[in-house]
């Protein structure tokens, strides 16, 4: 039973968002999307699965690496591989970088793919599917993944100013999740990523040593005391830091959730880590992944991290969108006759001055105009609730609420009851590495397809 409804969340999800994105219009073609590459790499998918899997089978430890390689990516301007970039003071030579491994499964999956379909797929698209299979290699849930990143040509060591650091405080952390279009709920849930990492001895060995007065062992107060001399064994004072020890304790070979558990119990090896659990703002998260109750009062780890994931590498969906005024405002001058404005009858007539005056006639096209007009900093139901009410920008949008087919949806999004009725759009888009795979993703011309991923064409 466990299964099949674990199994049946998943399809739901796919199915939303492949709803979703069937019905974005042609110009939005630009973006990322499903079956990017059926015609010109139908295989790309397969290609670099097995290439991980290779890899795999003769280094578990390379699951954890690709995962991290791709979050590093997708944190500073965007999943573009900027990271693979070879070089001075480029990202890949950043002090947070430098122990970054799995490039040589990149290269793999990359020579194989320029064999069998050369130019065409990206090495940020080959990166994100490699961090997807990463997951689905130790038991974790896959989730689908859209396609038609391009590759940066441009990686500053300086832009790694703002990763994320194991001393950062969790206000920090939120910050510059927020920063990313990523909410508290992402920062946990893609943290538990950590759930198949390691971490080497120097960046945590301070909480072992001469750390505080208030406990007998001179150790981090917040660590499990009975915990302290498995981690003084693994990481002796003064010795070699970069030794890796496992951030999931026991279980650090399997994608499950006992990384959360382990936190409740004072053993998260990273002070960033155990601070998920002492601080207010994101224990009652993590409390939710390990209590014992999950479904309606508790997440599920397996499908949340999922959601987070699509969540990063897309930047959410139209509810923190824009486009630009060529995509829709055909639909605002001589679209129709039965209406006194001539604007598409679909639209609030209330709501046509206010695009006219974004997008006048013959005006710049390419000025960008919010998807979800006065919320789009935030990603919440709004969205769905502006296409009841006529005020969805692009017409493929529109459509959503105007054709049966996906109307039942929305309504389910965008209704007073929701949870068992209906839809929790916080928590159904919200799983979020679809969201993580297409932060600032560069696509048509703002990118390019290298030839080889370490050097730019």
């Amino acid at each position: 039973m466990k299964t099949t409804t674990s199994s049946f969340l998943v399809l739901l999800l796919s199915l939303i968002i492949i709803t979703l994105i069937i019905l974005t219009p042609t110009g939005e073609a630009q973006g990322t999307s499903f079956g990017f590459y059926s015609r010109t790499c139908p295989n790309v998918e397969s290609i670099v699965r097995s290439t991980v899997q290779s890899h795999f089978q003769s280094d578990p430890t390379v699951a954890p690496a690709l995962l991290r390689m791709h979050f590093h990516d997708c944190f500073v301007q965007g999943c573009d591989a900027s990271i693979l970039i070879n070089g001075p003071n480029t990202e890949k030579s950043a002090f947070p970088n430098r122990l970054l491994r799995g490039f040589d499964v990149i290269d793999d999956a990359k020579k194989q793919l320029e064999a069998s379909c050369p130019g065409i797929v990206s090495c940020a698209d080959i990166l994100t599917l490699a961090a997807r299979d990463s997951v689905s290699l130790t038991k974790g849930v896959g989730w689908p993944v859209p396609l038609g990143r391009r590759d940066g040509t441009v990686s500053l060591d300086s832009d790694t100013n703002n990763l994320p650091a194991f001393t950062d405080s969790i206000q920090v952390q939120v910050q510059k999740f927020a920063d990313k279009g990523l909410n508290a709920q992402d920062l946990v849930t893609l943290v538990g990523g950590h759930t198949i990492g390691t971490a080497a001895c120097q960046f945590f060995s301070n909480r072992l040593y001469n750390f505080s007065t208030t406990t007998t062992t001179g150790a981090d107060p917040t660590i499990d005391p009975t915990f302290v001399p498995q981690l003084r064994a693994l990481c002796p004072q003064n010795g070699d830091g970069s030794r890796r020890v496992a951030l999931d304790t026991g279980s650090q070979n399997t994608f499950d959730d006992s990384y959360f558990k382990n936190l409740k119990n004072g053993r998260g090896v990273l002070e960033s880590d155990q601070k998920l659990w002492t601080d207010p703002a994101t224990r009652t998260i993590v409390q939710r992944y390990s209590g014992t109750i999950r479904g309606l009062f508790g997440l599920r780890f397996s499908v949340e991290f999922a959601r987070s994931m699509v969540k990063m590498s897309n930047v959410g969906g139209h509810t923190i969108g824009t486009a630009a005024c060529q995509f829709f405002s055909n639909r605002l001058y001589n679209f129709s006759t039965t209406t006194t404005t001539g604007a598409d009858p679909t639209i609030d007539p209330a709501f046509v001055p206010q695009l006219r005056a974004l997008c006048p006639q013959n005006g710049d096209g390419s000025r960008r105009v919010a998807l979800d007009t006065g919320s789009q900093n935030t990603f919440d139901d709004s969205y769905f609730k502006k296409l009841k009410n006529g005020r969805g920008v692009l017409k493929s949008d529109q459509k959503l609420w105007t054709d049966p087919a996906t109307r039942t949806i929305v309504q389910r999004y965008s209704g007073t009851i929701r949870g068992l009725f209906g839809l929790r759009f916080s928590v159904e888009f919200g799983r979020s590495m679809v969201k993580m795979s297409n932060v600032g993703v560069k696509t048509g011309s703002q990118g390019q397809i290298r030839r080889v991923c370490t050097a730019v064409n």
